[in-house]
């Protein structure tokens, strides 16, 4: 009973000497006419329900900067002690806000969780997570530091973007394949632009990955267009293979 009392004493403490999180700190709110409640409520929303999630996306768009803080907090997953799915789908809903509203301040967020995370509940969602993280770079590719992420990335983890499954047929035992589930083709054609020996080399990893067997039956896992639902579809098969395979005369 005094364990207990002695914890509640020093959370009231913690609450009466203004104690934030390390997250807070990192992505302090500004001065906005709306309350932060209201801004943590249309955070929450987005993962609410299709529906919910449209109208406290549309709000959160409108009131542009001031909700970026927030939504930041949501996709920052640094000083998180356990990251489940339910976790990894809340800050790809809040990612894809940011890149609607349109900065750069998630860079950071997204350079931890693409090259330094070891996150253990890997999955469609996490996936998922990692492909809005690739997509939101190439949206700010004007930057060196994103382009140098991405090209880390797609380099170093290739244990990140692609797994192996066993594979089984009812004529033959089952057999491993690398099978992509990560969208890391999105800046293949700014790759190609760049004078750069490191972005030759992700070009070539693409090229490599490309040309698998079994690369056309493979599934991306995304965040779909409304902005809520995970879903899984195909690579771009077409375009990027033209695009990569063609002659210089072709291009």
């Amino acid at each position: 009973m005094q364990l207990v009392r002695y914890a509640v004493l020093l959370v009231a403490c913690a609450a009466a000497s203004g104690c934030v999180s390390p997250v807070a700190r990192r992505y302090p709110a500004g001065n906005s006419a709306v309350s932060e409640a209201t801004f943590k409520s249309l955070v929450r929303d987005l993962s609410s329900s299709k529906r919910q999630n449209a109208k406290a996306k549309d709000q959160l768009v409108a009131l542009g900067k001031d909700s970026l803080p927030y939504l930041l907090r949501e996709v920052d997953l640094r000083d998180c002690s356990y990251i489940n799915e339910r976790r990894q789908d809340r800050a790809t809903r809040a990612l894809r806000v940011i890149r609607n509203i349109g900065c750069t301040n998630a860079i950071e967020a997204c350079e931890w969780l693409l090259l330094d995370a070891d996150i253990d509940a890997k999955g469609i969602s996490l996936n998922a997570l990692f492909t809005e993280a690739v997509i939101y770079l190439h949206d700010n590719f004007q930057l060196q530091d994103a382009r140098d992420i991405y090209v880390a990335f797609v380099t170093r983890h290739r244990d990140k973007y692609v797994e192996q499954e066993l594979i089984k047929t009812h004529w033959r035992a089952g057999r491993r394949v690398d099978l992509l589930h990560v969208d890391i083709t999105c800046n293949i054609p700014l790759l190609l632009r760049m004078d750069d020996k490191a972005a030759a080399d992700a070009v070539a990893e693409l090229v490599r990955l490309m040309k698998l067997p079994t690369y056309g039956g493979m599934a991306i896992h995304r965040l779909a267009p409304d902005g809520f639902t995970i879903m899984s579809d195909p690579p771009d098969s077409g375009g990027l293979e033209q695009l990569l395979f063609s002659t210089p005369a072709e291009k």
